[in-house]
């Protein structure tokens, strides 16, 4: 947070508190990735099988994306820990039973651990995109724009536009060996269940939302934040909605 009010406001303290809260944040990714691999260790197998556990691994992934682009800006690093934070909260916040349990019938496969990291992977950037995304609305609705806000909105939009690729990319094949996977399993790839359906719908919303930025207005910048905001609502949708308001094949709690 002292990162982001660091936009708006120069004070030479702020900028003095931020390195030791980044080795605290240091400390605690590192603690996050050991109590994963614990849990790996007791479970037998990769702790991604239900949503619990899918909530912790996408914590992890958002502020590795931070990480990863920590050189190019401290505002997406920042926002990527804060959507890590809130996720892990979130799941410890919620009835979601933490315990290790029995893998269901249809997760004891190997493509589990493919299929679904990936496609975790891909909400880890999409999460932070839609928090760049929101940041740039906001600065762009200011009425009173400087020459260093407005290079600071050209930056963290192409940075936002790298994050949707990236996502974009690793949803679409997370999506592709999800499909094989249920062939080995239920004996076709694609069956227009809830999850499916809405994975597709998500997949056609953000390749419509990452081709603004091929757009010669001169508003594509606001097209591609607005963009990454308003599909991330078929993220929720096919990540929660689908869980706890659908019934199908892929409603694991």
């Amino acid at each position: 947070m002292l990162t982001i009010v660091s936009l708006f406001i120069n004070i030479k303290s702020i900028k003095k508190i931020i390195p030791f809260l980044n080795l605290f944040i240091g400390g605690g990714f590192l603690c996050h990735v050991f109590g994963i691999g614990l849990r790996w260790y007791r479970a037998g197998y990769v702790p991604l099988s239900n949503l619990y556990e899918s909530m912790v691994f996408v914590s992890l992934i958002s502020i590795l994306v931070g990480f990863i682009f920590f050189r190019q800006s401290k505002i997406v690093y920042a926002l990527a820990v804060l959507y890590g934070g809130v996720i892990l909260f979130v799941s410890g916040l919620t009835k979601l039973d933490p315990e290790i349990g029995l893998l269901v019938p249809a997760l004891k496969s190997p493509w589990l651990i493919f299929h679904v990291s990936i496609i975790m992977v891909s909400y880890g950037f999409f999460g932070v995109s839609f928090l760049l995304g929101l940041t740039n609305l906001f600065m762009l609705a200011l009425k009173e724009k400087n020459e260093m806000i407005s290079l600071r909105i050209k930056k963290l939009s192409i940075i936002n536009e790298i994050s949707l690729w990236f996502g974009l990319c690793f949803l679409t094949l997370g999506t592709f060996l999800g499909a094989i996977w249920a062939n080995e399993t239920w004996g076709r790839y694609w069956g227009w269940d809830p999850k499916e359906t809405w994975a597709l719908i998500t997949i056609i919303a953000y390749a419509i939302v990452t081709h603004f930025a091929f757009t010669k207005k001169n508003d594509n910048r606001m097209w591609l934040n607005a963009g990454s905001v308003i599909a991330f609502i078929c993220v929720v949708m096919t990540y929660l909605g689908v869980t706890f308001l659908l019934n199908g094949m892929h409603s694991y709690r």
